[in-house]
């Protein structure tokens, strides 16, 4: 439960005020994180594509894990009209 704070008085009338808690960030000690390394670079002989829409949030992981991996990678955009691509890579 939470303790409150006495009430405080302005000329008379009763102010509102916060009640007093105590967090787990107040608690815990500030750590710096150690700095992000990145890893030899991944060069295949036939490099992968990545198809990718510009809006999707998937791709954007994709993209992303590529490139913390240090994958070298082509990346093609697809238009949101593009059926064909789609249906020739699925079947």
């Amino acid at each position: 439960a939470a303790a409150f704070a006495p009430a405080a008085t302005n000329n008379g009338a009763a102010v509102a005020t916060q009640p007093t808690t105590t967090t787990a960030l107040s608690l815990s000690s500030a750590t710096e994180a150690a700095p992000f390394t990145q890893g030899p670079r991944v060069i295949r002989d036939e490099l992968p594509i990545v198809y990718v829409y510009d809006h999707c949030p998937f791709c954007v992981r994709v993209r992303l894990a590529l490139g913390i991996m240090n994958v070298k990678h082509n990346v093609h955009f697809l238009g949101n009209d593009d059926i064909a691509t789609p249906t020739k890579l699925v079947g």
